[in-house]
């Protein structure tokens, strides 16, 4: 096994999906206790990399400045890739960190959508291939980038394919038909909380 420090963009711009193993135990980050916290890390980083950009254009170069510290997000053990057939895509087993993986995933679906009234296919296409395969497959399934266990597959195939966050909120509503409170799949609480981070205009779901 070799040991290699990737960034988000690298970990999911192979055409290649992830694939949670079915003994795995499904989704369970929640709120407080670990999507915050990343944010608060992935946010730390942004704000470094602004600061670090307007002080080389002050001084006309970034050479001359310390380079910019880098966050470590955690480890991700993955298998070698399987399926070698142009019909599917390849797959690689996840053998730990399933919980980060899948995080980081949905982050950058809520990104996809929250920057869709920016109307720029540039960027757009940019984030595309880190949340979609592209491919003639057979199955749909191998369009995603990662494909949970049993448990969670419905709500990454919807978060994947939803396109908005109000899709999202249409097929997650907050409240049943009796206009009792429901409470939402974590994947789906995870997408909306990302989504209000990220996007340019902050909606109510």
């Amino acid at each position: 096994m070799q040991p290699s420090k990737l960034s988000i963009s690298e970990l999911f711009q192979q055409r290649e999906q992830y694939l949670i193993p079915l003994f795995q135990r499904g989704y369970v980050w929640t709120l407080t206790n670990q999507i915050m916290p990343l944010w608060e890390d992935v946010a730390d980083r942004l704000n470094a990399l602004k600061e670090h950009r307007e002080d080389a254009h002050k001084i006309g170069s970034a050479e001359k400045l310390r380079p910019l510290r880098k966050h470590f997000l955690g480890a991700i053990v993955v298998g070698s890739p399987a399926t070698f057939d142009s019909k599917a895509v390849p797959t690689r087993e996840v053998i730990d960190g399933q919980q980060r993986i899948t995080t980081l995933q949905i982050m950058l679906l809520a990104l996809r959508d929250a920057i869709a009234p920016l109307d720029d296919p540039a960027i757009g296409d940019d984030v595309l291939s880190l949340t979609y395969n592209k491919g003639n497959y057979e199955a749909k399934k191998d369009h995603f980038k990662v494909w949970p266990t049993n448990a969670g597959r419905d709500v990454m195939q919807v978060l994947s394919s939803a396109g908005s966050m109000k899709e999202v909120c249409n097929r997650y509503p907050a409240k049943d038909k009796s206009r009792q409170k429901v409470e939402r799949p974590l994947m789906v609480q995870a997408y909306l909380f990302f989504y209000s981070m990220l996007s340019v205009r902050p909606e109510r779901c």
